[in-house]
């Protein structure tokens, strides 16, 4: 499951676009911090 939610994670959604730089790298530090626990993909 965890390998199907990256893949699809690894394409922005269109939406993307409407989100500026800064808010994006926001988003990114974000997952980063909740996932950081997670163990690492094999």
């Amino acid at each position: 499951m965890r390998e199907q939610a990256l893949e699809l994670l690894s394409v922005p959604p269109p939406g993307i676009a409407a989100v500026s730089r800064a808010e994006q790298r926001t988003l990114r530090d974000l997952l980063r911090k909740a996932t950081a626990d997670l163990p690492p993909l094999r």
